[in-house]
């Protein structure tokens, strides 16, 4: 059965409100990257983000919640000081919210840095989803730049590449945000493209899972390839 990775960045509201309910319906799983972005940026879009309460809501339903940073830095610009700052906010906020500790962490723009990797090693972490058009390979890849298909209008093309890419013995991982994305208009997908790719998932038999499950898969795992 092929194995879809499912995930969605930047906390946007309706990914509680549509996607959620959706891949409830189709009995599929998910990962939730979290950030909150800086408090100029939130002092304009606050209300196109998820609450604490709808955030916990996803947790208790067996989302996967996962670390973005806090306010979706560059890690490739950040010192060891900053990416510790950014990595430990999210992590105090999912604690203070009774959400499970995180387990998976997505790059900002998928931009992938070693001090960052090491970091996210140190503290626990399982695995880290950068970007790549291609599967990931459990075997040999490395399990702190898990590539994924940013699937967005923009490139329509990638969501046929991402079903070209799965296998039986690899993960194809996603990679969303708003459905649609009204504050990122070159990441949106409309709510009809998004249930009808949801929809060949299904026709596919694909077994749709977070990055928290995919993970949970491998034990002896560490990581650390």
């Amino acid at each position: 059965m092929p194995t879809v990775i499912l995930s969605f960045d930047d906390t946007v509201k309706n990914q509680y409100q549509f996607a959620a309910p959706l891949l409830r319906r189709f009995g599929f799983h998910a990962s939730f990257f979290i950030s909150f972005f800086y408090p100029e940026w939130m002092a304009l879009h606050a209300s196109t983000l998820m609450t604490r309460g709808e955030l916990t809501e996803l947790d208790a339903q067996g989302f996967d919640i996962g670390n973005h940073t806090h306010t979706h830095i560059d890690v490739r610009a950040a010192d060891r000081e900053t990416l510790e700052a950014q990595v430990s906010a999210i992590e105090q906020f999912l604690a203070g919210s009774h959400i499970r500790p995180p387990v998976s962490f997505a790059y900002p723009g998928g931009h992938y840095s070693d001090p960052a990797a090491d970091l996210l090693r140190r503290r626990g972490y399982r695995c880290a989803r950068g970007i790549g058009l291609r599967a990931f390979d459990p075997a040999c890849d490395d399990w702190f730049n898990i590539p994924a298909f940013a699937i967005m209008a923009a490139h329509p093309e990638r969501f046929e590449l991402a079903l070209q890419a799965l296998g039986e013995e690899t993960a194809v991982a996603l990679c969303y945000h708003g459905i649609p994305d009204t504050v990122h208009p070159q990441c949106s997908v409309s709510p009809n493209t998004f249930t009808g790719q949801m929809e060949e998932l299904r026709r596919r038999q694909c077994r749709v899972i977070s990055f928290r499950d995919y993970c949970e898969q491998y034990p002896e795992i560490k990581g650390n390839l």
